[in-house]
């Protein structure tokens, strides 16, 4: 014979555990961890520290976070210590190596609008270059100075960007095509 916290008889530990729908191996594993027989029997949820409580909702009472926010959170794919403790680790870095909750946190930190942002990332940008606005493709004249595009470049020199490129396709030096006169 055997009693539950309430003073009701079992037959067996293994009678008393299924009337209380858990499992003989949980009970002993709680056992063996020193808990009472009343959380032994009746604790339902276990959390990151290894508590127990009656019911999730208990559990979220505990640690001071509405049930909801609790449930929302896990739906999120957030573990159960980041669900009960409110702190998500950072899930995504830059190239500095510094971590931000979002993608939007990453580009509100840069200054840089997200849909660019993806926009960059799509065009074949790198990190860095996407969120500090260097474009890859940069133009270089025939000194080695750097441009955004070509036809800045071109205005540069104040030639017309459909001159330089027909000048190009006619086979003319980048010299040449950017520092000779147009004429009519």
């Amino acid at each position: 014979m055997v009693k539950d916290h309430l003073g009701k008889s079992y037959q067996s530990i293994k009678e008393m555990c299924s009337a209380y729908n858990i499992s003989y191996a949980v009970f002993l594993d709680r056992r063996s961890l020193n808990w009472s027989l009343e959380d032994c029997l009746t604790v339902r949820v276990v959390d990151h520290k290894g508590r127990g409580y009656k019911s999730e909702e208990d559990m979220c009472n505990y640690w001071g976070v509405k049930y909801y926010v609790f449930k929302d959170r896990l739906s999120e794919n957030w573990t159960l210590e980041e669900a009960l403790e409110g702190k998500q680790p950072d899930r995504i870095k830059d190239h500095q190596d510094r971590g931000f909750k979002t993608k939007s946190a990453m580009c509100l930190h840069w200054g840089v609008k997200e849909y660019v942002f993806n926009d960059r990332i799509k065009d074949g940008w790198s990190l860095e270059e996407a969120l500090e606005g260097k474009n890859p493709n940069t133009v270089v004249d025939h000194l080695g100075k750097k441009f955004d595009t070509e036809k800045d470049m071109c205005a540069y020199w104040g030639i017309k960007s459909y001159i330089f490129k027909d000048r190009i396709k006619e086979g003319w030096s980048l010299e040449e095509a950017l520092t000779i006169p147009f004429k009519l």
